[in-house]
Order: structure tokens, then sequence, then C-alpha cells
């Protein structure tokens, strides 16, 4: 199985297909907490990712706002159903704005006290 890479992320043929996560990926998106302890990425020797419409969209969108000199900050909001692939999108957008060079800032789960929060206190 091919890795998620700056080089396949915006390719069309690729939806519909399983892309690995890379070992580096995958300590980068470990060290943000995006994989939710719910969801069972423990089961997988190699997480991968399903390329949706969705995944590509949002491929565009981050390669868009690389190639912009004096690019917006770029800000979305995910919202939908209970089990409806919000939070794989956002694992992979995550993913994908990492292999960009992106600092990625990760709030894991809103209703949960997370250890930043005391230091985000004024």
């Amino acid at each position: 199985m091919r890795d998620l890479s700056k080089d396949n992320m915006l390719d069309g043929n690729k939806q519909g297909q399983m892309l690995g996560l890379s070992n580096d990926s995958i300590d980068s998106l470990r060290a943000v907490e995006a994989f939710k302890p719910t969801q069972g990425w423990n089961l997988f020797r190699r997480p991968a990712t399903l390329m949706r419409k969705k995944t590509l969209e949002m491929a565009k969108q981050i390669t868009d706002t690389v190639g912009e000199r004096s690019a917006p900050t770029l800000r979305k909001v995910l919202y939908g159903e209970k089990g409806s692939g919000k939070s794989v999108l956002g694992l992979q957008t995550m993913a994908m704005a990492f292999l960009h060079g992106w600092v990625v800032i990760n709030i894991p789960d809103g209703k949960q006290p997370h250890p930043f929060r005391k230091l985000l206190q004024i």
C-alpha cells in the first residue's frame, strides 16, 4: 500500500483507494492526539485512510493555500451527524497539513479537560 504524500494527495484517481500513513505522519498525529481511542486505530498494524471526495477537496484547499505567499490562515469547521466521518476527515487534513510543514493545533475533545487548558487560562 502506498503512503499518503504531497505528490498523491491531489490525485483524483486515488478516490476510493486506501493510502497508508507514514511513520513520520503517525508520530505527528499522535503528538497532537489526532487518533481517537474509541475509533479502534490500535487494531491496525499500520494506519491507513480512505481517500474520499471530501478528502481530495480538502487536499486541494491546503495545496492552494500553500502556493500563496501571503496566505491567510486556513480555518475550517467540520460538522455533521455522529459517525459521518468528521474525525477521520480531521485526521486526514492534519496529516496533509503536516506533509506541507504546517503547524497544527488540535483540540482532541472539546468536552474533556485538556492539559493545555490551564496554560491557556489568563
